[in-house]
């Protein structure tokens, strides 16, 4: 699966507003745990309109196509029968160099992004995930440009 660039620049505004002071490559567990922040937020958002299991579904499938895009996601012990998929994730990532679990998380809420944008459509997708954060006065003060799902 090919990321567009606007899918990562959003997953990468997405973590950076979750991790403290959007310092996503201070430490390894720091990505992973805004990860897990990020799809907290957007399930409880989500979950109105696609429930608990369409949510769960998405994120599994979104991590088990993350895993053949990026090498630190390929280890990640397969979690289809959880219903929490993302359990281990910070266990699995604490010995790796931050930067790089940075970008394993980008690539992973991206890849959600993507498929929830082929399952619901670009435009609503867009709308969900923006509504899934309340709007701040910085986030107004960053361009918007890629910040949009193309699927």
């Amino acid at each position: 699966m090919t990321i567009p660039t606007s899918e990562r620049a959003l997953a990468r505004r997405l973590l950076a507003r979750e991790a403290p002071e959007g310092d996503l490559a201070s430490d390894a567990s720091v990505a992973a745990t805004a990860a897990e922040q990020v799809f907290q937020r957007l399930r409880s958002h989500l979950v109105t309109w696609i429930g608990p299991e369409g949510f769960r579904a998405l994120l599994t499938r979104a991590i088990d196509r993350a895993r053949s895009e990026h090498p630190l996601l390929a280890g990640l012990p397969p979690r289809a029968e959880s219903e929490r998929p993302l359990d281990g994730l910070v266990d699995h990532l604490r010995a790796t160099e931050a930067t790089e679990a940075a970008e394993a998380m980008t690539v992973l809420v991206a890849t959600f992004i993507v498929l929830l944008a082929r399952f619901i459509g670009n435009g609503l997708a867009a709308r969900l995930v923006e509504q899934s954060w309340p709007v701040t006065p910085d986030a107004n003060s960053r361009s918007d440009e890629g910040n949009k799902p193309h699927g």
